[in-house]
């Protein structure tokens, strides 16, 4: 909700009785209603303003509501706690509410997608959850999988791309809605397990708050990592991306993943793995590993988590990718001449 605090004297509104407009309490949400109310209590003048006009007349539902006030930001803001400012020119000042709008338990279980909104605003924003809600989605959890797997993806990439997906992860971990989605990490994680995960999601927080570009590639590749460090992984590469195949299948639990995203996938965990020892000892990776084309993805993921946090962000902007090796040239075979014999004649 926005609330747009003016320097100016306003017009005098026109007021249009009640009986010549559709308008009604009952359409506008408490929160709207509880700015207006305090407001308007604390001597200024508000309004609801904007496109929630617009489509409350039309019969529509708002998906925000705007106010307009006399009162500047900084008194607005000591009125709404839970509110910050924004903007230069225009201030505004916006006021959250994380709470539900109803019954927790009843929204839940209309669109179950709603328990990973509310964790969501929880982690970008930084408010704490409401207790009701808090226990509804602990107790109507295994609910998000009759959403659907392709729907269920793209809300963890929204995400997993926010920039705060550290501390999502860490409510998606506590509430055991993570569990719920990707079953298959049920008991295999352990503290370190956890800590792991938490720290690759901080690392990718610092890549999209820097907007820098990254591949969805290397994004599943910071997430699937610790899944696969759970694991006892064969050595030769052949081997080893057969197995990750069948771990990443596993590990994605209820989501959807497209057969061509899962296969670039699979390459650039198999190679990452495969190198890793080499980077550990620092020794040179064999040409034939190199010039393979998930190379420079695999390459990256290895340093990505390892790297020092404060260095990610240098690491993706200023840190060129080895080269690959050229292939080793054959010396051309020597050929003889027409009649010899392949072996000497004896005499």
């Amino acid at each position: 909700m926005q609330v747009e605090a003016s320097e100016i004297a306003a017009p005098q509104p026109r007021i249009i009785p009640r009986p010549e407009h559709i308008l009604s309490r009952k359409n506008i949400p408490l929160e709207a209603l509880k700015v207006l109310y305090r407001l308007h209590h604390s001597g200024y003048k508000a309004y609801l303003v904007g496109g929630s006009v617009r489509d409350l007349l039309l019969g529509k539902r708002p998906k925000d509501f705007d106010l307009a006030t006399d009162a500047r930001p900084g008194e607005i803001r000591k009125l709404f706690r839970n509110s910050r400012i924004i903007g230069r020119r225009f201030r505004l000042v916006q006021v959250f509410f994380i709470r539900v709008i109803g019954d927790p338990g009843v929204r839940f279980v209309r669109d179950p997608a709603r328990m990973i909104r509310v964790l969501r605003h929880a982690a970008r924003i930084g408010f704490t959850i409401d207790p009701a809600a808090w226990e509804e989605i602990q107790a109507k959890k295994n609910l998000i999988r009759v959403c659907p797997p392709a729907r269920l993806r793209d809300e963890l990439l929204k995400d997993l791309r926010s920039g705060a997906a550290r501390p999502f992860m860490d409510f998606m971990l506590k509430s055991g809605l993570f569990y719920a989605i990707f079953p298959a990490w049920q008991g295999r994680l352990g503290k370190a397990g956890k800590l792991e995960l938490l720290d690759h999601m901080y690392r990718l927080d610092k890549v999209y708050q820097a907007e820098l570009a990254f591949s969805e590639n290397l994004l599943w590749g910071m997430f699937l990592t610790t899944y696969l460090h759970q694991e006892e992984l064969p050595n030769n590469l052949g081997e080893l991306r057969e197995a990750i195949a069948g771990h990443i299948r596993q590990a994605l639990g209820t989501i959807e993943f497209p057969r061509q995203r899962q296969e670039e996938t699979t390459q650039v965990l198999a190679l990452a793995e495969a190198i890793r020892p080499y980077l550990k000892r620092r020794q040179t990776i064999p040409g034939r590993i190199t010039r393979l084309a998930a190379y420079p993805e695999a390459w990256l993921l290895n340093r990505l988590c390892v790297a020092p946090r404060e260095e990610i962000v240098t690491l993706l902007t200023e840190t060129e990718l080895p080269a690959p090796k050229p292939p080793r040239r054959r010396r051309p075979r020597r050929r003889r001449p027409r009649g010899a014999s392949r072996r000497p004649v004896k005499k």
